[in-house]
């Protein structure tokens, strides 16, 4: 039960990296014809970081939460970041532009890979023991509430403004950590 917000931030997460990253912070500050290749840094940041959180999350429990905590915090502290505009207009030139929004996508990719690689492997540790109805149960939890996540945040992506966007993206980070070190894993 402590775990769903952490589910729910899963979603949150992956949408305003997709989406509002994308279109809001991205595109004006670079133009659309440089997102993909920004998000290609973002999928090979998430590709190999979740190649090397799986190693580091079959150490047990203990490792794969404070991974998770340290993705989470990034996540938080980079769309921190885009909500006070430090990443935004302020940067001057196309250089800094480029090298504050790489490093973004970078922090995104790790982050999102903490979110899904181990927070299964801390289900997986938590529920081993149980019987296989509850193991198929609580990976069906997470999944469930991180599509409603996503599909949340894209529904109300076209009706509220950046801002708002990182705070719903920041307070649900903030009780997704709450509800990790709450949940006693």
């Amino acid at each position: 039960l402590f775990l769903l917000p952490l589910f729910f931030f899963n979603g949150m997460e992956a949408a305003f990296a997709w989406s509002d990253f994308t279109a809001e912070v991205v595109k004006p500050l670079l133009g659309e014809a440089y997102v993909p290749l920004v998000m290609m840094v973002f999928g090979g940041s998430n590709a190999l970081s979740s190649a090397l959180l799986g190693k580091a999350g079959g150490k047990g429990p203990r490792s794969a939460r404070n991974l998770l905590v340290l993705g989470s915090l990034l996540q938080v502290v980079a769309v921190l970041l885009i909500w006070t505009g430090v990443v935004g207009e302020s940067l001057a030139s196309t250089g800094q532009r480029w090298f504050a929004l790489l490093v973004i996508a970078l922090v995104f990719g790790f982050a999102d890979a903490c979110l899904n690689t181990l927070t299964t492997a801390l289900l997986a540790a938590r529920f081993r023991s149980r019987h296989e109805h509850t193991v198929k149960l609580a990976f069906a939890h997470f999944k469930f509430w991180q599509s409603l996540a996503t599909g949340a945040a894209f529904f109300y992506s076209a009706h509220v403004a950046l801002p708002v966007k990182c705070a719903i993206t920041i307070g649900s980070g903030a009780l997704g950590l709450a509800g990790l070190m709450g949940s006693g894993v």
